[in-house]
């Protein structure tokens, strides 16, 4: 006893130094103390009984395979003193040093969508508009800066042009943050409900990171690092990765924390022989594995009960069914530790407050803040989440989520994530954001048979910043080539002010006044002004003064002219104001099952002050959505135009598709494979049936009605009026460069079937 009393002395001062900074590097003096404190509580216990450690492996998806492991020693009343894990062996081990039992473990597993967690999407309504506008029409999108012209140099940590991993990991630290509420602080792991450590490869020092204090979020973060696939957790002058790399077995380290008996449970993967060695990954597993290989020879050595499960197939089945065969094993570990195996001895706990699941119960909180960012940007974000602090105030997982999202759609932040600080209610939640590259690089590529092949690049500085100047350079090359420059000022409450130059030649200007054909070539300036309010939403409302200079160059035709040539044919120069509303939530821009996509302008071409014409009033809107009715869609869609007069370049025109829009104002009409004039007042119906059916692949029916009229009041006038009516039958393919369409088409209008094939994002 005396001993006893002079070790916990000896060791108080560095406990307590400890204690002022639980979150610290590989420190050998630190971590002996630390080690210590464990052998002591392993001491106390020991005065009734001998230890129990259990050693939960890496292996990834197999993990499955611990949580039977659990439950049947929780059934068997195996008390667990500590418990120790790499990896995804790490994850479950957390969460059960954490007060989750078997039950509920199995419980996580099941009900999580893994193919989410381990990427970092999220969801499309909560880009803003902009932003959604961009990720349409790029295939490709590098970012690159920080800061003015700096294009390459990052600032302080903030990444560069390559990233260190594919996955930032922020969907599964989410994660683990809902699910370990009460532990969201700073804590000692030995401190928690079932003692804790795991590891970590720190890539500076190359010595395994054992976490036995710190942020335990963190801390499952870095051992389940996976090179290559996440990026690693930096802190404290330390890149940390997958435990794997160092210690994928850690019982040794389990019988240093003063474990009488390890219960080891083994899912990695067996070193490859020389004949299965036959591609790069293997190359680099084995390369891998190699670095632990000394660490899991020794650990082997040192587990009393060492379970493989065969892991085939059926994770969780396959655990059990090894574990089973060491009950005679588990039987005899009973007996030596004094337990009768009843139900009530599953829970002996050294803490019972145990972690809260905020999927399941709502928390109070006290305070929101914020790190990472300025006070200007702060002021910013609360405005947008509409944070109106209250105490305490009630949130709940979907909030938090809903929240991360709109931030990290912004686009200013790549990764947002929380903690709940605080061991009980009212809690604090800190949403700590890390700046995204501030400039952008973008190209695409399109090939249908309408426009043969187009490219567009793009390159934006300060486009990914909450405020400030921004700068967007874009070039469209091809039959219809056009080039920008726009500059863009925001502030902080949402509002922007704009200008913007463009430049287009239309090479490929054949189009369709029944029953004629005709080509015409122009080019067009354009200058603009604007303003627009709330530009990171979902809606944006856009008021604006528009200059237009149109030249034509080109106009064939083998017929006499069925309208007013003088309107067709000369340039002008035309200026006036307009408006304009859009909002977009559809989950996905080419294939939605929900949402809504609708738009509303007008537009004032003042009379032309090159060549007289009437003053020219546009009115326009268009509204989608999506019903989705499990494996088939159904996406209405609602057309109209009103134009006073039928100057060109402001006519009503008819489109082929989406992407092939010479004019912007163009209305797309299936039937066609040749833009077509309109009348004055165009009014259209659409109905599309879309069937998924395989992950990429798609069959779309479609029928459209387009009515049109010389005036609004005709337009309800049979005599007055006309209507079409076309078909479409599409099969698509959603390929990593855009969908491949292929279409066939039959209308009224042009009395004969068309087909249409593309590949590409329109743009």
């Amino acid at each position: 006893m005396a001993r006893k009393l002079l070790i916990f002395f000896l060791f108080l001062p560095c406990c307590l130094m400890a204690q002022e900074s639980l979150s610290y590097g590989i420190d050998e003096g630190r971590d002996s103390v630390a080690f210590a404190r464990f052998r002591q509580r392993m001491d106390s216990i020991r005065a009734e009984r001998p230890t129990v450690a259990l050693v939960l492996s890496g292996g990834g998806a197999k993990g499955a395979a611990h949580i039977r492991v659990i439950q049947y020693l929780e059934r068997q009343g195996i008390p667990i003193d500590l418990v120790m894990g790499t990896s995804i062996g790490g994850l479950v081990g957390g969460l059960y040093a954490c007060g989750y039992d078997g039950e509920e473990l199995e419980a996580i597993i099941r009900n999580q969508d893994w193919d989410y967690l381990l990427r970092d999407t999220h969801p499309r309504s909560f880009d803003a508009l902009q932003q959604k506008d961009y990720d349409r029409q790029y295939q490709l999108s590098i970012p690159f800066g920080t800061y003015r012209w700096d294009f390459l140099k990052p600032e302080n940590d903030s990444r560069s042009l390559l990233r260190d991993g594919i996955v930032l990991g922020r969907n599964i630290e989410d994660l683990f943050s809902s699910l370990l509420i009460g532990y969201g602080d700073e804590c000692d792991f030995l401190q928690l409900p079932t003692p804790f450590v795991c590891v970590a490869t720190d890539m500076i020092s190359a010595k395994p990171k054992v976490w036995h204090s710190g942020n335990i979020v963190q801390a499952l973060r870095s051992t389940m690092s996976i090179p290559g696939l996440f990026t690693p957790v930096r802190t404290n002058n330390m890149v940390l990765m997958d435990g794997s790399m160092r210690s994928n077995f850690p019982a040794e380290i389990a019988r240093q924390l003063g474990a009488d008996y390890i219960i080891g449970v083994d899912i990695s993967t067996p070193a490859l022989k020389a004949n299965q060695m036959r591609k790069m990954f293997d190359v680099v597993y084995q390369a891998t594995d190699m670095l632990g290989r000394e660490a899991y020879d020794k650990a082997l050595a040192t587990t009393d009960i060492y379970i493989q499960p065969e892991l085939s197939d059926f994770m969780l089945r396959r655990g059990e069914e090894a574990v089973l065969a060491h009950a005679d094993e588990i039987e005899m570990l009973k007996e030596r530790l004094h337990i009768d195996g009843k139900p009530e001895n599953k829970h002996r706990r050294l803490n019972i407050r145990k972690a809260t699941d905020l999927c399941k119960t709502p928390v109070a909180i006290k305070k929101i803040t914020f790190s990472g960012i300025s006070e200007k940007e702060e002021r910013y974000l609360r405005r947008l989440l509409g944070i109106v602090e209250k105490e305490p105030q009630t949130l709940h997982t979907v909030w938090i989520e809903n929240a991360i999202s709109t931030i990290i759609g912004t686009k200013a932040f790549e990764k947002v994530t929380y903690k709940i600080l605080g061991d009980s209610a009212a809690y604090t939640v800190q949403f700590d954001c890390f700046r995204s590259p501030q400039n952008q690089f973008g190209a695409s590529v399109r090939f249908d048979s309408r426009d043969y092949a187009s490219i567009l690049l793009h390159a934006g500085f300060g486009s990914h910043r909450l405020t400030g100047s921004c700068i967007d350079l874009t070039a469209r090359l091809g039959l219809d080539t056009r080039v920008a420059a726009a500059y863009t000022l925001r502030n902080g409450r949402g509002i922007e002010l704009g200008a913007r130059l463009s430049y287009q030649a239309a090479r490929n200007g054949e189009f369709r006044v029944e029953p004629y054909e005709f080509r015409i070539d122009f080019d067009r300036a354009s200058a603009d002004v604007h303003l627009s309010l709330a530009p990171w939403r979902r809606m944006n409302l856009q008021l604006g003064y528009r200059i237009d200079h149109y030249l034509r160059t080109n106009l064939l035709s083998s017929v006499e002219m069925p309208i007013d040539g003088d309107m067709l044919a000369k340039s002008n120069l035309f200026d006036g104001p307009y408006a304009s509303l859009r909002h977009d939530s559809f989950d996905d821009p080419y294939f939605p099952s929900v949402g809504m996509l609708y738009s509303l302008s007008y537009n004032w071409h003042r009379k032309g002050l090159l060549h007289t014409t009437p003053d020219n009033h546009a009115t326009q809107a268009s509204l989608r959505w999506a019903y989705n009715l499990g494996a088939l869609t159904l996406l209405p869609a609602i057309d109209a135009r009103y134009v006073s007069d039928i100057t060109f370049p402001f006519i009503n025109m008819l489109s082929v598709s989406d992407a092939n829009r010479t004019l912007e104002q163009q209305i797309t009409f299936i039937g066609i494979s040749t833009p077509a004039t309109a009348m004055r007042t165009l009014g259209s119906v659409a109905l599309a049936a879309r069937v998924r059916m395989a992950k990429n692949h798609y069959l779309t029916a479609t029928m459209q009605m387009l009515h049109e009229s010389d005036s609004i009041k005709e337009f309800v006038d049979s005599k007055t009026s006309e209507s079409f009516y076309g078909v479409a039958l599409e099969y698509a393919y959603n390929t990593i460069a855009g969908p491949l369409r292929l279409r066939v088409h039959w209308s009224d209008l042009t009395k004969s079937i068309g087909f249409y094939l593309g590949i590409g994002l329109d743009f």
